[in-house]
């Protein structure tokens, strides 16, 4: 299969050559690629491309010296050189300097469908202008022969060749010139006493022309441009007088305030005193341009007031920006940082660990980490960071930092807290168990276990209800409820709990509630007190008291002062004092007169000594 035209892609960006190839190789072209100045020259050399695309962002000066390399050596200088600037790169230097570097200026970014269609216009125009060198080479050849050796007819004969040479040229160019994809028009410049450019004529224009700018052949031809176009900015005028007059061809943008769009203009004396332009509409382009600039100033505008860090590595580490936030919280000036990599400022972590950790993050694209980095003044800090991985201009990785040593601190006091609350509620004499709002068991200490039997595996996830004997079940069901909606500390209550081995231990239960930021709750917190044996020794001090009372005999109980504290109905009958009347009383308000003094004497030594 035929191979068409031959392009060499020249960029130092292995992704830009791929991107910029891809897109030509199906358009049928044949594709070089050079990454440096030395190898392009090479390969112009061995494979004589067409076309040349220099893809500068921002400029090299190695790579526009490539470019007068070619245009100034006889042997590579017939390629058709076009440089590609990105965004941050003003062409107008470039585009000026035109006659000794590049043919061609085109500003990225472009849509394929245009780059592809530049191309191939560039490529045609290329092709009919090397034609037309062959040609008026032949013809200048032709004329310039010996005349004296050449009779009548031959001249006749040479004549008209010279003739359709020139009628076949300007029908070639004139074909170019009208299935142009690019707007193309012919004028003749106007000069006034001073010979001074004051207006322009339209002499030829394209079907491009009148699409683009809406402006009918018959309505333009023999006219002017201030007759046409009256509020037409003098700059125009001037600059395109320099073409006409000096045959200095020009490349520049502008704005045409008559038409309300962007231009990029080439402009190029045919003759002196004509100039033929060819221009795109590059409205779009500049609009999203400056919505481009216009974002990124707005963005600009947050990182420098975002309370977060914010800086740009290479992939090797090195700081390429940084915003105030972070020069405020690192301590070092703009001018320090870029002169830092990231192992001047990572604390934590060691330079062979810090180069897995930018591989693994090139890998995935993105992570999300903690870590501490180093002050100006030697001091760390704690700091989170969110970090993404672009591949563009040999990779960058774009971090958000902030500053978390409060929240570390903070975290940490927390833990401490919580180990040493763990710590007392663990080793605490009572009983602890919380519960969540099921009702399910989801922690209990030691002495809950040691009260009950358990072990942590036979309760943790199991139905408290499950512990109680029926008869308690509802009344717990109840007071649960209420803790759950209301989550104040409820007053003491007693239940019964089923020990392991099948018995019964009664238990004093207090509890509260923990409430999440939306006021729902979380879970209790319950101290379980076992009284078992106080309440079985009290039901056998009730029982003792219940006989006490029920006997036929008189009994008075005193303290060891001797005074009465509880007398018996029995004695109440006996003596005819009622209690109230002589508890605190001394037992002697019971002297009868039939008992001598020793007798009462040897009553209290009895009482007082304990003995019976």
């Amino acid at each position: 299969m035929k191979q068409g035209p031959k392009i060499l892609i020249m960029n130092n960006d292995a992704v830009i050559r791929l991107a910029t190839r891809q897109v030509l190789e199906p358009a049928g072209y044949e594709i070089f690629e050079s990454k440096n100045g030395a190898d392009a020259i090479e390969k112009i050399r061995l494979h004589q491309p067409a076309l040349v695309l220099l893809d500068i962002d921002p400029p090299d000066t190695d790579e526009l010296e490539i470019c007068r390399r070619i245009k100034t050596d006889p042997a590579i200088g017939t390629a058709y050189v076009v440089i590609l600037a990105g965004l941050g790169v003003d062409s107008a230097p470039l585009a000026a300097d035109l006659e000794t570097s590049a043919d061609e200026v085109v500003t990225r970014p472009i849509p394929n469908r245009e780059l592809l269609a530049r191309i191939r216009n560039i490529l045609r125009l290329k092709t009919s202008e090397d034609a037309l060198r062959q040609k008026e080479k032949q013809l200048l050849e032709l004329i310039s022969s010996d005349a004296t050796k050449m009779d009548s007819a031959r001249e006749q004969e040479k004549a008209l060749l010279v003739n359709q040479a020139l009628l076949a040229s300007e029908q070639r160019y004139r074909q170019l010139f009208d299935e142009s994809i690019s707007a193309m028009a012919l004028h003749e410049i106007i000069c006034d006493a001073d010979g001074i450019p004051v207006n322009y004529r339209f002499l030829s224009v394209n079907a491009r022309f009148e699409n683009l700018t809406g402006l009918r052949e018959e309505d333009l031809l023999g006219k002017t441009v201030l007759d046409v176009l009256p509020n037409t900015e003098p700059t125009w005028i001037e600059r395109y007088g320099r073409v006409a007059l000096s045959g200095t061809p020009a490349h520049f943008e502008d704005f045409s305030a008559e038409l309300n769009k962007y231009f990029e203009v080439r402009a190029y004396s045919p003759e002196k005193g004509k100039f033929a332009v060819q221009f795109f509409d590059i409205t779009e382009r500049k609009n999203a341009e400056k919505k481009l600039s216009e974002q990124e100033k707005y963005l600009r505008t947050i990182l420098e007031t975002t309370q977060d860090g914010f800086w740009i590595i290479d992939q090797n580490g090195k700081i390429e920006e940084a915003n105030a936030a972070y020069v405020k919280m690192s301590g070092y000036s703009q001018a320090e940082l870029l002169q830092l990599t990231l192992e001047d400022l990572d604390a934590a972590e060691k330079p062979a660990e810090i180069a897995r950790h930018l591989r693994r993050i090139q890998a995935n694209g993105y992570e999300n980490f903690e870590t501490r980095h180093r002050r100006k003044d030697g001091s760390s800090y704690h700091v989170e960071l969110s970090v993404s991985f672009l591949p563009i201009n040999g990779g960058k990785l774009f971090c958000f930092c902030r500053n978390v040593t409060e929240r570390t601190e903070a975290q940490q006091a927390l833990r401490q807290s919580e180990e040493h609350f763990r710590g007392i509620y663990e080793n605490l004499p009572l009983g602890y168990q919380s519960l969540n709002t099921r009702g399910v068991i989801v922690n209990v200490n030691k002495a809950w276990l040691k009260m009950l039997g358990y072990t942590q595996l036979e309760v943790i996830n199991r139905e408290f209800i499950s512990l109680l004997p029926v008869e308690y079940q509802k009344a717990f069901l109840n007071r649960f409820s209420l803790l759950m909606a209301e989550g104040r500390q409820t007053q003491q209550y007693e239940l019964e709990i089923f020990h392991k081995n099948g018995s019964r231990r009664t238990l004093i239960i207090t509890g509260c509630t923990d409430f999440n930021e939306n006021f729902q709750a979380k879970q209790t917190h319950c101290i379980l007190t076992d009284i078992t044996e106080n309440k079985q020794a009290q039901e056998t001090l009730h029982l003792q008291s219940t006989a006490l009372e029920a006997t036929a005999n008189a009994i008075a109980i005193t303290n060891r002062q001797g005074e009465l504290e509880w007398v018996n109905p029995a004695f109440e009958t006996l003596t005819g004092y009622k209690l109230n009347e002589v508890q605190g009383k001394n037992p002697s308000v019971l002297k009868s007169g039939q008992h001598s003094e020793a007798f009462y004497n040897n009553l209290w030594e009895t009482i007082l000594s304990g003995k019976v």
